[in-house]
């Protein structure tokens, strides 16, 4: 059971939600820099923008020594919209950039030509590859919240842990490999569906 969550505040991302979220369902939650002298067990990256700014605000620094390290000591990272994306190997956001490289795949953008991006709106997202995380089971077809024009393309299929579609185009909405778990979707904007998903995640982790 997770008890003590960290958020790494790097400069992207809707960062209060997700914190009065967590706080809401009775989880420790503090900002990184709060974070200094305090031991946790889950690590989140959340994220809002691009890419190719993202990295440059991670990497070779601190911030992304925290991750890594985290991921070394097998602490839960969780990745939600950019940050998920960021836990792969290269991004075309912007430009080519290399990511975390956590994960092997890449991140590019929706290519469907007659489709409205940013994607935005509430979709119906299907779980897959559960059987060690069999909780993830009751969300299965819940509608969760999106916001984003690009997309995972994973090296490996066994690493997905959930799809979505964008009227006929279909897209991996989670994906899962170890201690690394990414949401494409943000469940600190998916009402009582999204928080149940926190909760249960928390508690059977």
């Amino acid at each position: 059971m997770i008890k003590n969550v960290c958020i790494l505040n790097y400069g992207l991302g809707n960062i209060l939600s997700l914190k009065n979220a967590i706080t809401h369902l009775g989880f420790k939650n503090n900002f990184y820099s709060d974070m200094v002298e305090k031991n946790y067990d889950c690590l989140i990256l959340p994220g809002v923008g691009s890419f190719a700014k993202a990295m440059s605000l991670l990497k070779g620094n601190k911030l992304e020594k925290i991750i890594q390290d985290a991921r070394k000591k097998k602490i839960l990272i969780i990745g939600i919209c950019l940050g998920m994306q960021l836990l792969f190997d290269r991004g075309y956001e912007e430009k080519l950039t290399n990511g975390l490289s956590l994960i092997e795949g890449e991140i590019k953008m929706i290519d469907k030509l007659n489709l409205k991006l940013p994607h935005v709106g509430w979709k119906k997202t299907q779980f897959l590859n559960i059987e060690k995380n069999s909780f993830f089971s009751k969300f299965e077809n819940q509608k969760f919240y999106y916001v984003h024009s690009y997309v995972a393309k994973l090296n490996n299929n066994k690493n997905i842990l959930a799809t979505a579609y964008y009227h006929n185009y279909k897209f991996i909405a989670g994906v899962k490999k170890e201690n690394l778990i990414g949401f494409q979707f943000h469940p600190e904007k998916s009402g009582e569906v999204g928080l149940e998903l926190i909760n249960d995640l928390f508690r059977n982790y």
